[in-house]
């Protein structure tokens, strides 16, 4: 079903609600940051790992500072004046997370920024549309720096988080995946997928492991 959105997503299909989550999610981030590395400080505990985890995940999240970015406006004007092209889809995933720090079988992948410019620079030499569109879960905090990197291609389109990601998929020549589950969604209406990691829907002729 093309207008499936998950539990988590309903609720959130404008563009204004995404920016005012974000700003949410970049607060309960602060606010985590503070709380964790206070008690780490403060307790008895400096070397719990649940504190000092906590801590380091928010501080990745607010390096790159406090943003509202929530995909290209003109994404479909794009898309439409590019209609030709063989187009690839690239939904960011949420880091970091289980299913890429230890279901890649290659300890390099966990690298995620650096494997997703390298993917992005490979499909674009290609002559593919690369099409990335960001998980709706991580909305404002991941680094902005990120979004500009990969956006300076003329070949990408950043889609916005409330698109559905079954509406992009059938556009698409394949997808291309850590873990998320678009790649198994992907598989059922037959579109090919690239994954890194080990999926634990990978099952029959429609998926290509990459080390």
């Amino acid at each position: 079903d093309e207008k499936y959105l998950p539990g988590f997503v309903n609720g959130q299909k404008s563009n204004g609600r995404y920016i005012v989550r974000a700003w949410i999610n970049q607060a309960k981030t602060l606010l985590r940051f503070i709380y964790f590395s206070s008690k780490r400080k403060i307790g008895k505990d400096r070397l719990c790992y649940h504190y000092w985890a906590n801590q380091v995940i928010a501080t990745q999240w607010l390096s790159g500072g406090f943003h509202s970015y929530t995909g290209d406006s003109l994404w479909a004007e794009k898309l439409k004046d590019n209609e030709s092209m063989p187009k690839v889809f690239i939904p960011l995933q949420f880091v970091p997370e289980a299913t890429v720090d230890y279901w890649c079988p290659n300890v390099k992948m966990i690298d995620y920024a650096g494997i997703l410019m390298k993917a992005v620079n490979a499909f674009a030499d290609k002559g593919f549309l690369i099409l990335i569109k960001e998980h709706p879960g991580i909305v404002g905090m991941r680094d902005y720096r990120l979004y500009r990197a990969v956006s300076q291609h003329d070949n990408v389109i950043m889609i916005p988080p409330q698109i559905r990601a079954n509406s992009i998929i059938p556009m698409c020549k394949c997808v291309f995946v850590w873990t998320g589950t678009v790649g198994f969604e992907a598989a059922l209406r037959g579109i090919p997928v690239i994954h890194l990691g080990f999926p634990y829907y990978i099952s029959g002729d429609r998926f290509y492991g990459v080390n």
